[in-house]
């Protein structure tokens, strides 16, 4: 439920205006993101694009502004990057 709530608030934040919302990162949560925008898909008609490559490339994906939100499979450390 909690990464639920946290995906719906990224994708939110940064789905207003945007044509398509576009993620990438860990690849074990990858079937339930795809269910997850597949329902806001349906309710919004906004496109969210997640590419399960790992959580690493994902980290750094978001690091570098590549994508608009990010998947890991472990927490991250607090802190500024």
């Amino acid at each position: 439920m909690t990464l639920r709530i946290i995906l719906a608030a990224a994708v939110a934040l940064t789905a207003v205006n945007a044509d398509e919302i576009k993620g990438r990162g860990a690849s074990f949560p990858g079937p339930v993101y795809k269910a997850w925008t597949s329902e806001y898909f349906a309710a919004t008609g906004n496109k969210v694009n997640y590419t399960p490559t790992g959580s690493g490339d994902g980290i750094k994906s978001i690091k570098k502004r590549m994508v608009d939100f990010a998947g890991s499979d472990k927490p991250l450390k607090a802190g500024r990057s």
